[in-house]
């Protein structure tokens, strides 16, 4: 499992690659800090992973990593998955449960962000809604392993 930060700032970018952590994710209200930065920012991080929920003209180099997003929170339908991949690599998910996570996969999917959690105390943000404990995390990992027509 890789691990891996959002950034919100051209400071957020900054930290990161100071800190030395090898990928980085721009969600999809960030698309324009991703454009903004240079060539040479952009080659301190091994992986780089874009939210988007339409195609944008990205600039693409070898190690970024496209996700389709639907910015609603939490996503409350049905996904129809058809055509979604090979457009995009992965899925930036927001959905309640993991069905339609492992149906990504199924459709095609390389890639699933998803929000997990420790404590449902004391949490106030968009994402803990539908973020997933431990238990309910390792059979998400069990069951897109499952459905991975790589498996």
């Amino acid at each position: 499992m890789e691990v891996l930060a959002s950034v919100f700032s051209h400071k957020g970018v900054d930290f990161l690659g100071r800190e030395g952590i090898s990928s980085i994710k721009f969600p999809f209200s960030m698309v324009g800090l991703f454009r903004s930065l240079s060539f040479e920012t952009l080659t301190k991080f091994s992986q780089i992973y874009v939210s988007t929920d339409t195609t944008y003209d990205l600039f693409r180099i070898q190690r970024v990593s496209t996700l389709y997003c639907i910015s609603e929170y939490p996503v409350r339908f049905h996904i129809d998955w058809e055509g979604i991949f090979p457009r995009f690599d992965g899925f930036s998910s927001h959905c309640l449960g993991i069905e339609q996570d492992v149906r990504a996969v199924q459709a095609g999917a390389k890639i699933i962000e998803k929000h997990f959690t420790l404590d449902s105390r004391n949490i106030h943000c968009p994402d803990h809604q539908f973020a997933l404990r431990p238990s309910r995390l390792k059979e998400f990992v069990q069951q897109c392993r499952s459905a991975s027509p790589r498996h």
